[in-house]
């Protein structure tokens, strides 16, 4: 075989190396071109690329900025450097790297698209929007922009402008899974359901390994109550690469039902959030009956609640060091492990309980009672992805509180406008400098007579407690609530008020506003 000796001679191989797939082949080469001509600016600029292809961004990056060192003008350099700043999540970085591509080249689609992507990705909806825009302004057909620009307007609640862009980009491109994937998500939203689950199955036909579109079907047939369907399919959440506490962490076998636990020491780690983890730890009375040895980890801030509640079970707080096992299961996979339907919930309650000298406190705290104590959740973590439709503001929430109440706020976090709204509302009681855990949150719901909340874990816990549970839902509730009914296989005592219409609350208001005022006539008579 002739020996390669030219920079041209080298500089051409390597690019054949590379175009074939053959990465540390081309690596190799375009390192032999720079050796013997530093100032390669091709060879530079496809180093980088090849380095991102071998998952090695931050060299790929120091590659781009020396081709950019001796060419600061080229788009296409600043373009790739912006998509390994954006994979490190060097976001703000790689905003600004595709801001220098787009200065150099204001037509050019892909930078305009990636840009849009990374302002998404820092919650910048509307400027993401607008970079969308443009690239199709650009390129009509540019099936990846119609996709990014119906997933920001999903996120700035234009659902139906949505759904024109994902039908756009499946036209353009019928094996677009993930195009496939998103319109069911926003059919679901939607409350069209069949279509929803077409969607998902279109996504899973084209990528049968696609986990969110397993996943998320999952949700929908769970909230149909497709228990038999939905437990298993459920299962996919453990692929889906966003989800932490993943359970391939430990080396012990995994749990699913499959063997009699007898004398075996079993790990369940709570998952998600405190919510999931209240719900479901009513699980774990079913291990004990086994004969099993339970280790729980939960969150810190329910430790304390936990800790002693059940015989045989050894309550950790997660990142606390863990004790041996034998065998492990995530917390809500638990309804899978004991192939739970609608008719099997484990519904007995309470199944959790306040510590008696933390009410007794709190009984002492609020003195004597002359009314009907009502405890109000109104918002959420704002973090979390359904928080705008879930929560909203106190001054809303006021509006529609009947006298002859106490009102007793339940929230550890109040919202800085909330916090100063409710400097106008004397009559709910803040409480939140005192409530350091979920501990003395339960003790706080054992002395009151209703709790009215949305879907927080402060809702579940007071379901979990046995107290008299009124809930607000979104018009897209979240799986566990069901659909259409105004009750709740997992909380005997809960009644569930609904959104008839996306975003719009003031009925549910009014009907609950409705349902206590006849409650407390009730109670007078």
């Amino acid at each position: 075989m002739k020996a390669i000796r030219s920079t041209n001679e080298l500089f051409s191989a390597a690019v054949s190396f590379h175009r074939a797939g053959r990465l540390e082949e081309a690596l190799r080469l375009y390192d032999a071109v720079l050796k013997a001509h530093p100032s390669h600016i091709a060879a530079r600029h496809f180093r980088g690329i090849v380095l991102y292809g071998l998952d090695r961004p931050v060299e790929a990056i120091h590659s781009y900025n020396q081709a950019l060192a001796l060419c600061p003008d080229d788009a296409e350099i600043h373009f790739n450097r912006g998509n390994a700043l954006r994979d490190l999540r060097r976001l703000v970085d790689a905003l600004a790297s595709y801001g220098h591509a787009i200065a150099v080249r204001p037509d050019y689609a892909e930078a305009h698209n990636n840009r849009g992507v990374t302002l998404r990705d820092l919650n910048r909806y509307a400027h993401a929007r607008d970079s969308f825009e443009r690239a199709l302004a650009l390129k009509p057909e540019y099936v990846r922009a119609h996709n990014n620009r119906g997933f920001v307007l999903q996120g700035l609640s234009l659902t139906h402008e949505a759904l024109v862009n994902y039908d756009r980009a499946i036209s353009l491109k019928s094996d677009y899974a993930e195009a496939f994937y998103n319109r069911g998500n926003i059919l679901q939203e939607l409350a069209r359901f069949d279509e929803s689950l077409a969607s998902y199955n279109a996504a899973i036909a084209r990528r049968p390994d696609y986990a969110e579109a397993h996943f998320n079907k999952s949700l929908l047939l769970l909230r149909s109550g497709d228990y038999e369907a939905g437990w298993p399919l459920y299962e996919w959440r453990r692929k889906c690469p966003q989800l932490e506490n993943r359970p391939e962490r430990f080396s012990q076998p995994l749990w699913l039902g499959d063997r009699v636990l007898n004398a075996l020491t079993i790990l369940i780690h709570a998952e998600q959030g405190i919510g999931d983890t209240i719900q479901f730890v009513r699980y774990v009375p079913k291990l004990t009956e086994q004969g099993a040895q339970v280790i729980l980890e939960v969150p810190p801030p329910l430790v304390s609640l936990m800790t002693s509640r059940w015989a045989g079970v050894a309550v950790i707080g997660q990142g606390d060091p863990l004790p041996q096992f034998d065998l492990h299961c995530p917390l809500m996979s638990l309804p899978m492990a004991f192939r739970t339907t609608l008719s099997t919930v484990p519904s007995e309650v309470p199944y959790l309980s306040a510590d008696p000298e933390r009410r007794n406190a709190w009984r002492a705290h609020l003195g004597s009672r002359s009314q009907t104590r009502v405890g109000l959740v109104w918002s959420g973590n704002p973090l979390h992805s359904s928080d705008a439709q879930r929560s909203l503001p106190i001054s809303l929430r006021a509006r529609f509180l009947p006298v002859g109440c106490e009102y007793h706020c339940l929230q550890k976090e109040v919202r800085p406008e909330d916090r100063t709204a409710l400097r106008e509302i004397p009559y709910i009681c803040i409480h939140d400098v005192h409530l350091t855990d979920f501990s003395d949150t339960a003790a706080l719901i054992a002395v009151m007579d209703l709790v009215i909340a949305v879907d927080t874990a402060v809702a579940h816990l007071a379901g979990a407690l046995g107290t008299e549970l009124w809930v607000l839902l979104p018009h897209s509730a979240d799986f566990r609530w069901l659909l259409a009914c105004e009750d709740s296989p997992w909380y005997p005592t809960a009644r569930l008020f609904r959104q008839t219409r996306r975003g719009e609350w003031i009925p549910v208001l009014e009907q609950i506003r409705d349902k206590l005022q006849a409650k407390l006539l009730s109670d007078l008579a």
